[in-house]
């Protein structure tokens, strides 16, 4: 799938997760930060983060790939 004239094909941004209910009866009461797939609309694989710069760090190695690939 090509990508729009406002993202280029695989980009990707860091949505935050609250906790739901089941999670917070386990005692994780932290957000989980989502690597999204803007293209396609989905969660990049392997894109759950507890920390912000865990995503951050996955965006660089995944748009890395891409430029190797290319």
């Amino acid at each position: 799938m090509s990508g729009t004239s406002e993202h280029p094909a695989g980009d990707y941004e860091i949505r935050v997760q609250q906790p739901g209910p089941v999670a917070l009866s386990y005692g994780c009461d932290y957000p989980l930060y989502v690597v999204w797939d803007v293209v396609n609309d989905k969660r990049a694989p392997f894109g759950n983060y507890r920390r912000h710069d865990q995503a951050v760090s996955r965006i660089i190695r995944m748009r890395d790939r891409r430029k190797e690939s290319s």
